[in-house]
């Protein structure tokens, strides 16, 4: 098994730091545009709140296509089998 060490120098532990900042305020910008899908919520991940909230209202511009693709293809399976 390989394992890699983190590496906690000092410029490392500024890019790290900046890294989630700029991760943090991202999605609250999201979140204070299109509060109705809760950006602030699902750190980049489809939660059930957030799934609901895209059949609802419908993709905006911050969604990602191949998740989209994948968000539909899901629905299109479960209207099929319905």
């Amino acid at each position: 098994v390989l394992r890699r060490s983190l590496r906690l120098d000092p410029p490392y532990l500024a890019a790290l730091a900046a890294t989630i900042a700029y991760s943090f305020a991202s999605a609250l910008i999201a979140h204070e545009q299109y509060p109705e899908y809760r950006f602030d919520k699902n750190k980049g991940y489809g939660t059930q709140q957030h799934l609901e909230s895209l059949a609802k209202y419908g993709p905006c511009e911050l969604h990602r296509q191949t998740f989209l693709r994948k968000f539909f293809e899901r629905q299109l399976t479960l209207f099929i089998n319905e």
